[in-house]
């Protein structure tokens, strides 16, 4: 605490610090320091003002530094629950407010993670997988295909499962991947996209879409995913993607068209080659023909194919 002190400034009433730079004063490990800033934090003695930010994460246009979180020193509630016991004297309500000094062997870690429920940790990874994957993630945000990589196929799996994660509904960064993958993996394996499975979740296989988003009123959301994605499978195994199905159709009608136009420049080739043959057109070139040439038997000479029948 008499650390701290010596780093607030009086004229800001703020204190400021890395977590680097505790650990090398007290020569413990980061995870202590942060043990500590938590307990200052739980027992109101320490306050955030502004959250500190690594160096990669700086906007462009300005230096890449590691910014400081900011803190202010504040008053302990006299209501809370560890100050309010009637059975402690106020020496030993004081006593109860924790040292700069590593004194206690609980871990703060499995503390923390008691307290924190199933969904909240599945959450967080993702979090932290997005973190990381952003740019990857982001990259499939308009046709959300698979392009084959060089990653193993568990690899791969795994971040379809988070991309799925990434575009769907929030429901399913409620839960860890192993059920993603217990249900998506056989869609993957048969070439289904990240695009194909949101559809699926939202609409049913005649076109209809669900009269409700998202998995609000079932117990399970993996029961959800499953109920969803069992209305595309045929025989147990996934019928043809939507976007598979959608290019052959396009394919198909493509293909018709091409032929209904080849089938209209033959009819109007047709037409072409008739209307010349026409005997108004004939008596037309075959006038053209005599003024051409002077006379007619020099035109019958020329064209006789203008003059045959007449």
């Amino acid at each position: 605490m008499k650390w701290l002190i010596n780093q607030n400034n009086p004229k800001t009433m703020t204190v400021s610090f890395t977590r680097e730079a505790a650990a090398d004063h007290f020569s413990v490990c980061r995870r202590t320091i942060d043990y500590w800033v938590f307990r200052l934090r739980f027992f109101g003695l320490l306050a955030p003002i502004a959250s500190g930010r690594s160096a990669r994460y700086a906007p462009k246009g300005q230096p890449a530094t590691d910014l400081a979180p900011v803190y202010t020193f504040t008053t302990p509630d006299p209501d809370h629950k560890l100050f309010s016991n009637p059975n402690l004297t106020q020496t030993e309500t004081v006593d109860c407010t924790p040292s700069p000094v590593r004194e206690s062997k609980t871990s703060w870690l499995k503390t923390g993670t008691q307290k924190i429920s199933y969904e909240t940790l599945c959450a967080r990874a993702y979090a932290r997988y997005a973190r990381k994957h952003r740019g990857s993630l982001e990259a499939k945000r308009q046709r959300l295909t698979t392009a084959p990589g060089s990653k193993p196929e568990e690899a791969q799996l795994k971040h379809l499962a988070r991309c799925l994660q990434h575009h769907s509904p929030a429901d399913l960064r409620r839960i860890g991947l192993k059920p993603i993958l217990a249900e998506t993996t056989r869609f993957f394996r048969a070439g289904w996209q990240v695009a194909d499975i949101i559809h699926a979740l939202e609409t049913r296989p005649d076109g209809s879409r669900y009269d409700t988003s998202g998995s609000g009123g079932m117990r399970s959301v993996q029961a959800w995913l499953r109920l969803r994605l069992k209305a595309w499978m045929k025989d147990s195994q996934p019928v043809t993607a939507p976007s598979k199905a959608k290019a052959q159709a396009e394919a198909t009608r493509k293909a018709e068209q091409a032929r209904q136009r080849a089938q209209a420049d033959a009819e109007r080739s047709q037409r072409i080659s008739a209307a010349k043959d026409s005997p108004a057109r004939i008596a037309v070139r075959r006038k053209t023909a005599i003024i051409r040439c002077g006379s007619e038997q020099a035109a019958r000479h020329q064209h006789p194919e203008l003059f045959e029948g007449a």
